[in-house]
């Protein structure tokens, strides 16, 4: 590598001192009006922008090059320089001995002592670290502008070069308690690398709150870490006024932090019941599904289910509201940080009602059994509560929560709605939805009833003359529904077997006008009970083709939607239906049959659908088999049951599906082994 022959100065790496101040000694020593013009003329690659500055000094190789270039020995160039570590991509940096993650060292703007610039002419490396704010000799605060003119400072240019007297730069310089200054000088000084990842972690803390309108002045980050890194919260933190949230959305960025440090400080830090911070405000936040679940401390599956119960709701963007997360957070009251098992909530219970998912975790808490008899999808009992969700209402009228919300709206169904506009706040008195459900009923709940396809059970009934109370073309409703007293002049064998008029509430090919021989999107997505944005991932998937008008929207032959509707209803069902043949959860039963390759999973939409066909083959295996889990839960055991068992030689499986990791093991169902261990009632 070809050196820069006859510079007039070489720096000497001082004591402490940062890589960039080494450089930009040697810049302006030679010359150059900033370090960038140096590094340029080094390096034709770097180019003037400040990113460039970290660039170089996160990047070992190159900083070496440019000081072989410059003269700089390898021992002065030691001294001061990074070196990167972690395993493969090697995205930490080593720094004062202690391993840092690369974004803690920051350079687009430069943390100054004044009264240390002056007496030593350079900057130390303590400073670059984004915890650093005090220095712990003179207890100051770290400048980042000028005090006179507020010029911002960066490593491209010197400190105070900016025309205004040191002197009364000094004179400005903010005092700061020697605890706070010295915070960060102790963990490098003790060499504690788990302390340098919990200030680290706190201090991302920040950048957090400030996107919940929480933005702390200097001041008050230093008292906030300095009281934090003990485990306690400021004094100064408590506003009475101010809106209060559930502490784990506060300390959403450690909730997941591998480091025992983190998780020890966390946990007492949550001890809290609420938090008020100055002008928090939640309102309006939206968070990823994997923040909501991280908060809510539950898997993937169990947030489906939420999501279906209609306890949280994400917007167009997939992303879900926080004030909805804070508020089930608030009212759960949620047991110890990083517990081995989810304690919040259990998907094998419904809610009863808005308030019930307190009193569901008080019985968590207490242990209460669950009946034997009880089942994910069972439906609550009209004698057993006074007021209903409206996640008990679908449930109970077997239809959608989407058509039940258009009865409510146009007075069908009376229910009142709470302070915040959600449909957790939906309460429907058990005699007003009891009225509702001896008068009406929804085509779809006959269709399950009868076993018939539900496209066509409603054009079944208009054909024998009973007209619709709400539904497409009547009041532009989601699902056709029928007076109950209208069905009882009509038979079950008359509805089945009666030829009807037109398939799926639809006039026949050759009895429409041309116009209408095709279907828009939101047709065929009502046709296949999607929402009309999953409909592009159903011509994607191949189920069906269609063209685009001038507009770019879909339109589809109706011979077609015809075709797959009744291919779907006819061939296939859905994964929520089928896994209740086995009486296993939706996890279970993919896990069992799908996973381990015995059948395969079809995607319409946001549907899951396995074939009739392979149905009739999973029941004739579980006719006499099961799971080791379903085994042990029958006989009040763990799950690890029967496979403990075959370790001892005591049981053998009958069918092993799938390989490797993949692999299911089913046992048979009745075994007298199983009775000597049995410990259920």
């Amino acid at each position: 590598m070809n050196r820069i022959t006859a510079l007039p100065f070489i720096p000497t790496a001082q004591l402490n001192e940062s890589p960039m101040s080494l450089l930009r000694r040697a810049a302006i020593g030679n010359g150059y009006t900033n370090l960038l013009s140096l590094l340029h003329s080094l390096s034709p690659n770097i180019d003037h922008s400040v990113g460039m500055i970290g660039y170089v000094a996160r990047n070992p190789t190159l900083y070496k090059s440019l000081c072989e270039k410059l003269g700089i020995t390898d021992g002065c160039r030691r001294r001061v320089s990074y070196k990167r570590t972690g395993n493969g991509r090697e995205d930490s940096v080593l720094w004062q001995g202690l391993e840092v993650q690369i974004g803690d060292l920051q350079f687009s703007t430069e943390k100054v002592c004044i009264p240390c610039y002056l007496e030593k002419g350079y900057t130390i490396a303590d400073w670059e670290h984004f915890a650093a704010i005090g220095c712990p000799k003179h207890q100051v605060f770290l400048d980042t502008s000028c005090p006179v003119c507020k010029t911002p400072w960066s490593y491209e240019q010197v400190p105070l070069t900016c025309g205004c007297d040191p002197e009364t730069a000094l004179s400005l310089v903010r005092p700061l308690h020697k605890n706070r200054a010295a915070l960060l000088t102790k963990i490098v000084k003790g060499n504690n690398q788990q302390k340098i990842l919990v200030l680290s972690n706190l201090r991302r803390l920040f950048e957090w709150w400030s996107q919940l309108s929480v933005h702390l002045s200097q001041a008050e980050q230093s008292d906030y870490l300095y009281h934090l890194m003990t485990g306690k919260w400021p004094k100064l933190e408590q506003d009475k006024n101010a809106f209060g949230v559930h502490p784990r959305i506060l300390f959403l960025p450690l909730l997941s932090a591998s480091d025992s440090g983190t998780q020890l400080l966390i946990k007492k830090l949550l001890e809290v019941k609420t938090i008020n911070l100055r002008n928090l405000n939640i309102e309006f936040s939206f968070i990823t599904r994997k923040d909501a679940e991280l908060l809510l401390g539950i898997s993937r599956a169990r947030f489906n289910n939420f999501i279906k119960q209609g306890l949280v709701h994400r917007d167009i963007a997939g992303k879900f509201d926080l004030q909805q997360i804070n508020h089930l957070l608030l009212i759960s009251k949620w047991l110890p940080f990083n517990s081995e098992k989810e304690l919040l909530w259990k998907n094998n219970r419904s809610i009863a009602s808005h308030f019930s998912v307190a009193a569901l975790v008080k019985k968590d808490v207490e242990n209460t059994p669950l009946p034997a008899h009880h089942s994910t999808r069972s439906i609550p009992s009209l004698s057993q509560q006074s007021i209903l969700t409206l996640c008990d209402a679908t449930h109970i009228l077997q239809a959608n929560a989407e058509s039940i919300r258009h009865l409510i709206k146009i007075g069908l169904i009376k229910a009142t709605k709470g302070t915040q506009v959600s449909a957790v706040q939906w309460s429907i008195k058990k005699e007003e939805l009891q009225s509702f459900n001896q008068k009406y009923v929804f085509a779809s709940a006959i269709a399950r009833e009868i076993n018939l396809p539900v496209t066509t059970t409603s054009s079944r009934l208009q054909s024998l003359g009973l007209l619709p109370i709400s539904g497409p073309g009547v009041d532009k409703g989601k699902t056709y529904l029928f007076a109950r007293s209208d069905l009882n002049s009509v038979s079950d064998e008359v509805l089945i077997n009666r030829p009807y008029k037109s398939p799926a509430g639809r006039k026949r090919i050759n009895d429409m006008s041309s116009s209408a021989t095709t279907l828009t999107s939101q047709q065929l997505a009502r046709e296949l009970h999607l929402d009309p944005y999953q409909i592009r991932f159903v011509v994607r998937d191949g189920w069906i083709t269609g063209s685009k008008n001038s507009k770019g929207h879909y339109l589809f032959r109706a011979s077609d939607v015809d075709s797959l509707a009744d291919k779907i209803n006819n061939d296939y069902i859905d994964l929520d239906r089928a896994k209740d043949y086995t009486d296993q959860s939706i996890q279970s039963f993919r896990r069992t049959w799908i996973i381990s390759g015995l059948v395969d999973e079809y995607k319409l939409g946001n549907r899951r659908l396995i074939k009739n066909a392979d149905l009739l083959v999973i029941q004739r295996l579980w006719i006499n088999n099961k799971t080791s889990t379903h085994i042990a839960k029958q006989i009040g055991r763990q799950r690890s049951f029967c496979i403990n068992l075959e370790k001892i030689g005591l049981l053998k499986p009958t069918l092993i599906i799938g390989k490797k990791a993949k692999k299911i093991k089913l046992y048979p169902d009745n075994h007298p082994i199983y009775q000597c261990y049995s410990i259920s009632s």
